[in-house]
């Protein structure tokens, strides 16, 4: 009778795995999580405080800035294992490579050109929209609403910070 692997435990092969699984996953996740919350957020929100735009929830930050830096970060970090989307699916005949990984700057000079095309373009939607809204009168609150402030009626902080 040949023995389990419940019987003799696990063996250094899967011990191994196991533990490759984990840095793959750390080694993920980390750069992740310091490059979305230590560059981008932080820096998008103390840039809004200075040219003095009121944004209380953090949305610009969050879903403009944080969006931007996940796709120009394809440029840099793209690591061959994928091509360009199909109109079916992923064309993995051609795998992008990205500025780390011997691909150049093609992938990140795409990239570029495609945020700032997406943000020229959301920006004038935006303008129209706005421009709309101020010629019906639609834009701006009635004045004792705006005294009271827009920020704690609908979103239940203050836009100056308490100190």
């Amino acid at each position: 009778m040949q023995p389990t692997v419940l019987s003799e435990g696990p063996s250094r092969r899967l011990i191994w795995r196991c533990l490759l699984a984990l840095l793959c996953v750390i080694a993920a996740f980390v750069p992740t999580f310091l490059l979305q919350r230590l560059f981008p957020y932080p820096l998008g929100v103390e840039l809004l405080d200075w040219l003095r735009i009121d944004d209380p929830i953090g949305a610009v930050p969050v879903h403009g800035f944080c969006g931007i830096w996940g796709t120009l970060s394809l440029g840099p970090f793209a690591c061959g294992q994928y091509g360009a989307t199909g109109p079916v699916s992923p064309d993995n005949s051609a795998p992008l490579r990205g500025l780390f990984y011997g691909g150049g700057l093609q992938v990140l000079k795409a990239q570029i050109i495609g945020s700032a095309a997406i943000t020229v373009a959301m920006f004038a939607v935006a303008m129209v929209v706005m421009l709309a809204f101020n010629a019906l009168g639609m834009l701006r609150l009635p004045a004792e609403d705006e005294m009271y402030g827009m920020d704690l009626h609908e979103h239940g902080i203050s836009p100056i910070p308490s100190t």
